[in-house]
């Protein structure tokens, strides 16, 4: 359920002033989807079919405008992403930050894929690892703030997630885990960086007109090592079949050309952020991470999930972490 009401009064009158030549007739507002970071409301504007992106956690804002300044610049540079029409970083008048943009008729690549007969979905993993790929090889430089800074070793998004737990006041959860993790990253290879979509699944590809693919849902975009990306969409296909997750893995080495040398690190920084991410919400509140509050409720029936994920991760690194385990014992 969404964590805010937005009222359709606001909504037309912010058309009213900021979008004119669309008209200021709000019909039709409906909350369609809550994920972990934003709310999402469709509606239409006389007869132009929108989505509202609201951001409700913390450091809402910044994560607005990166979401708008990512698409912006990938819709410049031919990538397939949705219309904006605007962004609104002032809180108070719906609730929180947002994005307006065009609602895409059609739909989601997962449901295609779920519906399509057995020789028709071969193809459908290709054009969804040809997109990926192709994000991987765009020139990554418009997307960080100073390219001649941006980092390439392989602990760059680790060091990030360290340094979020820390700020947050949650060290005791994971140290051993992350030396650990330091410790291998220092021995993985150098690739080149990309612009990682970093949420990159099949529900968060639309098929307009059940056809053209358009990306959407860039709210945790950055640029890093595209194996980090990789490892992430793995890792959530890893949840729905496994055996997709290793045709998918196998397909970006055929279609990229590389190998994925030192993937296991890849790997287990995933697994390090999905686990931590689910535990910090429950013990913390989901807002402390910037995620939507409330959704530790929802993550609260997920234990089953977790014992999963950290099994995977205990036994990818040999790291136990008692904090993670006390929380599991307790959901027994």
């Amino acid at each position: 359920m969404p964590f805010l009401t937005v009222s359709a009064a606001d909504l037309q009158a912010y058309c009213r002033q900021h979008l004119p030549a669309h008209g200021d007739a709000v019909a039709n507002l409906t909350a369609v989807g809550d994920g972990w970071e934003t709310e999402i409301w469709s509606f239409d504007l006389n007869e132009t079919p929108l989505i509202l992106r609201l951001y409700p956690g913390a450091g809402a804002a910044a994560k607005a405008e990166l979401e708008f300044q990512t698409i912006r610049q990938l819709a410049e540079l031919g990538y397939p992403v949705p219309r904006l029409l605007a962004l609104e970083l002032d809180a108070t008048l719906l609730g929180g930050p947002f994005l307006l943009m065009e609602r895409i008729h059609g739909p989601l690549m997962g449901h295609a894929y779920g519906r399509a007969p057995a020789d028709q979905r071969e193809g459908i993993l290709r054009d969804f690892v040809r997109l990926l790929v192709g994000l991987h090889a765009l020139d990554w430089r418009p997307f960080a703030a100073d390219p001649g800074a941006v980092p390439t070793c392989a602990s760059e998004s680790l060091n990030r997630l360290w340094a979020l737990v820390r700020g947050i006041g949650r060290a005791d959860l994971a140290q051993p885990l992350f030396e650990h993790l330091s410790r291998r990253a220092a021995t993985v290879a150098t690739w080149r960086p990309a612009l990682v979509h970093y949420d990159f699944h099949l529900h968060n590809i639309l098929l307009r007109d059940g056809n053209a693919p358009v990306v959407i849902d860039w709210s945790s975009a950055e640029v890093s090592d595209p194996r980090t990306d990789l490892a992430w969409t793995a890792l959530l296909l890893t949840s729905w079949d496994r055996a997709l997750s290793e045709t998918v893995l196998a397909e970006y080495q055929r279609q990229s050309g590389q190998a994925l040398a030192d993937f296991d690190y890849f790997e287990a920084v995933a697994l390090t952020r999905r686990v931590l991410s689910i535990v910090i919400s429950i013990m913390d509140g989901a807002g402390s991470l910037g995620m939507r509050p409330g959704l530790e409720e929802q993550l609260k029936g997920q234990m089953g999930y977790v014992r999963q994920l950290y099994a995977m991760l205990k036994e990818k690194t040999g790291v136990a972490l008692p904090v993670v385990e006390s929380l599991l014992a307790q959901g027994q």
